[in-house]
């Protein structure tokens, strides 16, 4: 799954329309911009990866990070 499809599988899991604009928003808290949204996570460095797992967690609204 590419980053942009794992984003869409959080709002599948939790029945909600997807907010693009908060995607965008959790990938720029990151330090991330939206060209990594067409990547695969095997694709990106260590560090990205760990980032692009906090930015779901904050899209995700999670208790807990």
């Amino acid at each position: 799954m590419t980053i942009e499809e794992h984003f869409k599988f959080v709002d599948e899991i939790l029945v909600r329309k997807s907010m693009n604009s908060y995607v965008s928003e959790c990938l720029v808290k990151t330090g991330l911009d939206e060209k990594i949204l067409k990547k695969y996570p095997n694709n990106l460095s260590g560090g990205e990866r760990k980032r692009f797992l906090i930015a779901l967690s904050l899209y995700k609204q999670s208790e807990v990070i």
